[in-house]
């Protein structure tokens, strides 16, 4: 059994002139479970740490900040990242545009080293194997076809007894909702072996201005309600 953390990655808040900082808000996330918080720009780091996750999949476009999860997730379990790496990462996200050739498995292989690292580094038998799944944008049929294919071979890779937790917390507000389908679907057909989701999390940035942390939220029981009322 392997605990499997999936979150989105997006581009991060935007500037004045609606570029993006390639970062995400450094904000403390506060679990209300157990009251125990997370400063951390990443909530995909404050989840793993918490749930103590054997691996993390990571779904984004071509232009997410995947050189900042690998300068984050380097930094963070205290590993030297490779500069030449990075600049030549983020260069090549930064100017990506729609109809540019998408990432490939390989370009992004360090990144998820760097997060099996940081995994270890938090969880010593943590199983490792850690990926990152790029997808289109989903701007019209094709495109979420394809994205169709990208979660489906996420469905392939889990084994029985699998716990999944989803964070849906980032990104296109498209993408953890067709995620949380997919992974449904893959439940329901059983494609390749059944997993349990065991936890359905988000972590509300909106009301810092008032509370002083983001609060994560596990909102299993909505999807548990959809299970009742297929008498699953």
């Amino acid at each position: 059994m392997a605990k499997i953390l999936i979150s989105p990655l997006g581009t991060g808040q935007l500037k004045d002139d609606n570029t993006s900082k390639r970062e995400y808000r450094e904000a403390v996330y506060r679990f209300q479970d157990s009251g125990k918080t997370y400063k951390t720009s990443f909530i995909a780091s404050a989840l793993s740490d918490y749930l103590q996750v054997d691996k993390l999949y990571l779904i984004g476009t071509s232009k997410s900040m995947w050189e900042e999860v690998y300068r984050y997730f380097s930094t963070a379990c205290k590993h030297n990242d490779n500069d030449d790496y990075w600049y030549e990462l983020a260069e090549r996200v930064s100017n990506f545009k729609r109809g540019d050739k998408k990432l490939t498995d390989e370009d992004l292989s360090k990144v998820n080293d760097a997060i099996d690292k940081y995994l270890r580094y938090i969880k010593a038998d943590a199983t490792g194997g850690s990926h990152c799944f790029v997808i289109d944008y989903g701007l019209d049929e094709k495109e979420i076809w394809n994205n169709f294919d990208v979660i489906m071979r996420i469905g392939e890779t889990l084994t029985e007894d699998d716990e999944i937790y989803l964070d849906i917390t980032h990104a296109f507000r498209s993408i953890p909702l067709f995620l949380y389908i997919m992974l449904d679907l893959i439940r329901i057909l059983k494609l390749r072996s059944d997993f349990k989701l065991a936890g359905l999390y988000y972590g509300m940035l909106d009301v810092i201005g008032e509370l002083k942390h983001a609060p994560i939220i596990d909102l299993s029981p909505l999807y548990n309600m959809t299970l009742w009322t297929r008498g699953a």
